[in-house]
């Protein structure tokens, strides 16, 4: 198969018999499917083919979801009529679907008029995507929308809009919504908001929806997308978009922006400053523009301060390049000092702008933070320009003084060849540094490179030496990790080390299989005090792991 070709991932399941007195069952599995299928209109009945056996769950739990996903006018008539009949089973089932995803065709569009043909569904979360609102709305389309008033989560991806107003008024419309996410959307006519429309909206605010979180998300990378539509969704969205935005920021105190919406910094720093009640910030990719220095002067502050907050609840940088992500950081630093949950993945290797940014971060939320999460996208290319002595360092001096840490999370991208020397410096230095004795979940992956011959480090020993193994247990031994005894009394090992290859495993299973046994044979001298407690289970890249064996 060509690199160009689409490869489709098929989910199966050996069928589960069930056996009678030694004997084969009466009917086939491929007869319980059919006859689930058959029963897809009749919850009650699926509901108690559940209970028969495994083989006669798997085939009717599939009718049974609490998303329904609706892509075509016939699964649209289809839910209809499964909600809309009288019978009590099927008002138990509307009750219990929380989720309703309706994806339209630009082509055959059916998804319209919705809103009068499922009237009040009692669903929390409603996902539109590649809706085509250009043409005038049926005239009781937002009457009957009004009437979702259990939809708290609105999710709009590839949706068209003919104005600005027509975009808000889908928003407006829903009475109770809180959280509203946005991806590749398209508005063919920019209106502009005149003084009597905000007028006008303060007037009606208490009849607006409190919106608490905001996701703008940049375009997904899509390969079925027809030529039609491809072109529509790669283009920031309007100043005016974000202007109707800003006119429901008053509640909202979380925010996930992609910073490749903005044309420049300063378009970002006025949408910003109008949301002081922030506590949830997410910045996502790398803008072409220039994040400037961070200055104490009013005015090149990235937002407005709230002075009843001295933290941020959860702080994240995601998929930017080091010197933007180091650049962000410092900024907000600017704004609170300090953080609970940081988050930062950069593609790269981390600069020494970076490290001493996020350092300076953890250290003045020394008994703030609960959650660190820190990952490196990293090129083969970027690797073999990185210096050693950095390269030995990738994850930034902190943790010592983190003493309330619960969760931490590390993703790292292995150098060119598997060197484990490398590998067992990078966790000496995490486990010997760390300083919470509240850890209840640490997750350390190493993202290893493509496969080919060799990709072993000829020079890595088959063991690690004595006095090596005696240093990282050590570490292991110190009184901050303690409690990692009791957690692991009651759930799965707390400390989870995994070694993942990037490629297709079968592809070469015998060096992944070579791979696996080497990983394995050096990891698990190093952890044998948390192994023979339960503490750790180390995956390998042919699926297989170290674990404890009572």
């Amino acid at each position: 198969m060509s690199d160009n070709e689409e490869t489709i991932e098929i989910e199966f399941r050996p069928p589960q018999y069930a056996v009678v007195n030694g004997q084969f069952p009466i009917l086939s599995q491929e007869l319980i499917e059919y006859t689930a299928d058959f029963l897809w209109d009749e919850p009650k009945q699926l509901a108690r083919c559940c209970l028969v056996c495994s083989a006669w769950y798997h085939a009717a739990i599939r009718h049974l979801q609490k998303t329904m996903n609706v892509r075509s006018n016939n699964a649209m008539r289809d839910l209809v009529y499964l909600l809309m009949s009288k019978r009590e089973s099927r008002d138990r089932y509307a009750r219990a679907l929380k989720s309703l995803v309706i994806a339209d065709d630009f082509s055959k569009p059916f998804a319209h008029s919705f809103p009068m043909r499922l009237p009040g569904i009692a669903v929390k979360s409603l996902e539109l995507s590649s809706l085509n609102w250009t043409k005038p709305f049926h005239p009781e389309f937002f009457k009957y929308l009004s009437r979702f008033t259990s939809v708290t989560a609105l999710y709009l991806w590839r949706c068209r809009f003919g104005s600005t107003d027509d975009f808000e008024k889908v928003i407006s419309t829903l009475p109770n919504l809180e959280t509203l996410n946005l991806e590749s959307i398209t508005v063919l006519r920019a209106t502009s908001i005149l003084q009597d429309t905000r007028n006008a909206h303060r007037r009606n605010r208490a009849i607006r929806p409190q919106l608490r979180a905001l996701c703008i998300w940049k375009p997904r990378s899509d390969g079925d997308r027809s030529k039609e539509t491809s072109s529509l969704h790669t283009e920031p969205l309007h100043k005016t978009v974000f202007d109707r935005l800003a006119l429901y920021s008053t509640g909202i105190i979380e925010l996930r922006l992609s910073t490749t919406q903005f044309p420049s910094f300063l378009r970002l720093q006025s949408f910003l400053r109008h949301f002081p009640r922030l506590r949830i910030i997410a910045l996502e990719g790398t803008p072409q523009w220039q994040v400037p220095d961070s200055s104490p002067d009013i005015e090149s502050a990235l937002l407005v301060t709230d002075a009843g907050i001295d933290a941020w609840d959860e702080l994240y940088l995601i998929d930017m390049t080091s010197t933007v992500a180091a650049a962000f950081v410092e900024l907000f630093l600017a704004q609170y000092r300090k953080v609970r949950e940081l988050h930062i993945s950069i593609r790269g290797l981390p600069s020494s702008a970076l490290n001493r940014a996020v350092t300076a971060l953890t250290q003045l939320s020394a008994r703030t933070l609960t959650e660190f999460h820190w990952g490196l996208l990293a090129s083969l290319e970027e690797w073999y320009q990185y210096k050693r002595a950095q390269a030995d360092h990738p994850i930034p001096s902190l943790l010592i003084d983190n003493t309330r840490l619960e969760h931490l999370d590390i993703k790292l991208y292995a150098p060119s060849r598997l060197s484990m020397a490398w590998v067992y410096r990078t966790l000496l230095a995490l486990f010997s540094r760390i300083g919470s004795t509240h850890l209840q979940r640490v997750l350390v992956a190493f993202e290893l490179p493509k496969m080919w011959s060799g990709n072993l480090d000829p020079d890595t020993p088959t063991l690690p030496p004595t006095g090596a193994i005696a240093a990282f247990h050590a570490a292991l031994s110190r009184e901050e990790f303690a409690g990692l005894t009791e957690l692991a009394k009651w759930e799965n090992p707390p400390v989870r080390i995994m070694f993942n290859y990037e490629t297709d495993l079968l592809s070469a299973p015998d060096e992944v299989s070579r791979a696996s046994d080497a990983i394995g044979a050096f990891m698990d001298p190093l952890f044998e005090p948390w192994r023979c407690r339960g503490l750790v289970h180390i995956e390998m890249p042919y699926e297989s792991w170290v674990d404890y064996d009572p």
